[in-house]
């Protein structure tokens, strides 16, 4: 089973309803968050772990966010075999869970960039897709939030060269580690991917908002 939880945040400020939300979290996730340099960012990561938490609830997995550890890379896990992943671009904030084996996610917002500089982080046959594309930058983000996910659910993140990884048209792999990406259309001027180490047939796209953090 693979369930993707997303929510939309408001980032202009920390208020009231920030900070009822950070008070239901564990005070060692609150001192993580509250480190962050940017309101933007404090925003995000709360709002990541909220989406981790109700997401526990509802599928009724027995961790709490009290026996949550990290990683060298900084990756959160349970020691429980529990798969999940968080991103944020902006005000979107995604969280994905898996029952079939590892999983990452990612979301970046699409915008004009000089895709030029990135060239050696491609393999040559994804570098033609680029160019060749109708739409280049498109083509760019699709095949990078690709990789991203990939290391995500690898675990190491930006920490393995995105150059090792191959994203062809149906499967992926990462050091002959197959993977299975599939694009999730779920913001405009967004793109999000989600990486699995099983070809899953289905998906469920659960929203969240702010009152249902707070039940």
């Amino acid at each position: 089973m693979l369930t993707l939880y997303y929510s939309k945040l408001d980032l202009k400020t920390r208020d009231e309803d920030f900070m009822s939300n950070l008070l239901v979290l564990p005070l060692a996730i609150q001192q993580r968050i509250l480190k962050l340099k940017s309101i933007e960012e404090q925003c995000s990561s709360l709002t990541g772990y909220l989406l981790l938490r109700n997401g526990l609830k509802e599928q009724a997995l027995r961790p709490s966010l009290d026996t949550l550890k990290y990683t060298e890379y900084g990756k959160p896990y349970f020691d429980e075999d529990i798969q999940f992943n968080i991103s944020h671009s902006h005000n979107h904030v995604v969280c994905a869970f898996s029952t079939q084996g590892k999983v990452g996610v990612d979301i970046e917002r699409i915008r004009p960039i000089d895709y030029r500089n990135f060239k050696k982080v491609f393999r040559e046959d994804e570098w033609s897709r680029i160019k060749s594309s109708a739409d280049p930058v498109q083509t760019f983000f699709h095949i990078w939030t690709a990789k991203e996910s990939i290391l995500k659910a690898d675990g190491r993140g930006l920490n393995a060269p995105l150059r090792n990884i191959f994203i062809g048209i149906d499967h992926c792999k990462l050091e002959g580690a197959l993977w299975y990406c599939r694009t999730i259309p779920l913001f405009e001027s967004f793109i999000v991917q989600i990486a699995t180490e099983t070809n899953a047939d289905e998906i469920t796209i659960r929203e969240m908002n702010i009152a249902q953090f707070m039940t």
